[in-house]
């Protein structure tokens, strides 16, 4: 099953109502895959809240206030109709606006989809390149895959209190935080202007190559128009990972290889959350061990199958904290820095030969595509105003008949 299909089988999953094999499947994709689990998580908390809601009855003279509202609008539709056609008299307004109606719905079917209006296709223009900054959120929830609803708020509270086991009480476990260090993700983003884009792009790769960091992506925009001059002027963008004892030196560093625009630095405290889901995947391993003891003295099929599905659904629980602070440790030991980076148009460190170089030609290929967007806007327009006059024709007549009826309408009263 793909992640669409899972989606839409999170509410039948929660009801109940999947097959035992469908339900496997379910179980083993959201282990897996990170988003369809918040989703489930989602939709699971809405559907618990829903169901904490009383239902409220209604007041006892209910039924009369609505009677007498419906009578009371019945009444002034019936005074409405009576003094629609007195105002008629300004027909041609209401003419155009049912025009200007059926043309903007003929437009929400998508009639002008296929039409790029007027320019022609290019690759999409990027100034400075500067892309969308990954970021990475974590969010805990104290919920359980594979239980209906009344047995996820039971279990969620036996989790939550960490008291209440299958076979008798969880002590607290032992953990001391005192030595714990603070867990601090940072993260930075920089804007640069450079002289050579190449040069800085080597430097940074380095540089991140000597303190031991890795590049997680890196894009780089030329422009496509212009002499070489022009095509020299890059910009484009550097996501780098290095180890946070070398956070300040990598800004300092990249600080100088050009001239700061803007920058932004951050720092995420996850001491807290990470203590918290350190206890919940201790307390998890107590219940597991638990478990595996119940299953030896087991001797019903029955009762061996309920107990390997509450044993598959801790080991699922664990798996997802201990991905949780595996994926914390890595954000907290490796600093993500962006860095978005554009070559300046006139080098201030070396006077460039010819700015003017084929100017000429420059012109007449400027002209010349010019001329291609005029003509072919035009092309376009022709084929639009053919495509209308299908519905030109209809609209007419419909706007026609609409007059008519009207002044018929207004000629009786």
């Amino acid at each position: 099953m793909n992640c669409t299909e899972i989606r839409e089988l999170i509410s039948s999953y929660i009801d109940g109502e999947l097959s035992e094999e469908e339900a496997i499947k379910f179980e083993n994709h959201i282990k897996a895959c990170k988003d369809c689990y918040n989703e489930y998580i989602s939709i699971l908390e809405v559907a618990k809240r829903i169901n904490s809601i009383e239902e409220q009855s209604l007041p006892v003279d209910f039924k009369e206030d609505l009677i007498n509202k419906l009578n009371k609008i019945e009444k002034e539709e019936k005074n409405f109709k009576t003094i629609i056609p007195k105002g008629f008299s300004n027909w041609k307004s209401l003419t155009a606006i049912f025009v200007i109606g059926v043309f903007l719905f003929s437009i929400s079917l998508g009639l002008f989809n296929s039409f790029d209006f007027f320019l022609p296709k290019s690759g999409a223009g990027m100034d400075g390149a500067i892309g969308e900054k990954d970021s990475y959120e974590m969010t805990q929830q104290n919920s359980f895959p594979g239980a209906s609803r009344d047995e996820d708020v039971e279990r969620e509270a036996e989790f939550k209190d960490s008291s209440k086991e299958i076979t008798g009480e969880i002590e607290e476990p032992n953990t001391d935080f005192s030595s714990m260090q603070e867990k601090i993700i940072y993260s930075a983003e920089l804007s640069i202007q450079v002289d050579e884009y190449d040069k800085t792009i080597k430097d940074i790769k380095q540089y991140v190559k000597d303190v031991k960091g890795f590049i997680e992506r890196s894009s780089t925009y030329t422009p496509q128009y212009g002499s070489k001059v022009n095509e020299s002027i890059k910009s484009g963008q550097i996501i780098i990972r290095i180890p946070s004892i070398k956070f300040d030196e990598a800004l300092d560093k990249i600080e100088e290889m050009g001239k700061l625009i803007n920058n932004n630095i951050s720092g995420d405290n996850i001491t807290s959350k990470y203590r918290d889901v350190e206890v919940e995947l201790k307390n998890l391993e107590i219940q597991e061990e638990r478990i595996q003891e119940i299953m030896k003295k087991a001797d019903q099929v029955g009762d061996i199958l309920e107990i390997e599905r509450e044993l598959n659904r801790i080991r699922t629980e664990i798996n997802l904290r201990k991905t949780s602070l595996k994926n914390w440790d890595q954000l907290v030991d490796y600093s993500t820095i962006s860095i978005n980076i554009r070559e300046e148009k006139i080098s201030t460190s070396s006077i460039e030969g010819g700015p003017f170089k084929d100017i000429g030609k420059k012109i007449q290929k400027g002209f010349i595509q010019s001329i291609n967007i005029i003509v072919e806007g035009i092309a376009k327009l022709i084929i639009l105003i053919a495509k209308l006059i299908p519905f030109i024709l209809i609209i007419t007549i419909l706007a026609f008949i609409f007059r008519k009826w009207i002044w018929i309408k207004v000629k009786k009263k």
